[in-house]
């Protein structure tokens, strides 16, 4: 998006659990939940969060949570509407968080679990100003 530059990512939260059985099958829930903020100091820095829970459907014995957090540059050059700004952060983050995940389970020794290419953004909290260390809900 023109105005909109990427300037990286961290993982901030990333929580495993692996209590199935070898070659056990079981059926998965995906969720999302995603929130963007504004920092005070810096109105043209906006931070992403985008946060996938995966899940045993029935037992809870497979759980998988990573919070993967990004920096973005808004220029004045921006001026998409902020509905498509929050789009575009999210499709930029995502794939980031999709290879995290796939990594993840691949090197925990199980066959490795795949999101979705491209889901739907989540609705994204709307950008406030904010404190630093805070993130909207």
């Amino acid at each position: 998006m023109k105005g909109l530059i990427f300037r990286g990512f961290l993982v901030t939260n990333s929580a495993f659990r692996n209590e199935l059985g070898h070659n056990e099958r079981v059926a998965l829930a995906v969720k999302y939940r995603y929130a963007v903020k504004r920092l005070q100091e810096r109105a043209d820095v906006l931070v992403a969060e985008c946060h996938a829970m995966v899940g045993e459907k029935d037992q809870g014995r497979f759980s998988l949570e990573v919070t993967i957090r990004g920096e973005f540059l808004k220029t004045v050059e921006c001026e998409a509407e902020p509905a498509a700004v929050q789009r575009a952060m999210f499709e930029a983050l995502y794939p980031y968080l999709r290879t995290y995940i796939f990594n993840l389970t691949a090197n925990a020794g199980m066959p490795p679990l795949t999101l979705p290419v491209a889901p739907a953004p989540p609705q994204a909290s709307k950008a406030q100003n904010v404190g630093q260390g805070e993130l909207l809900q």
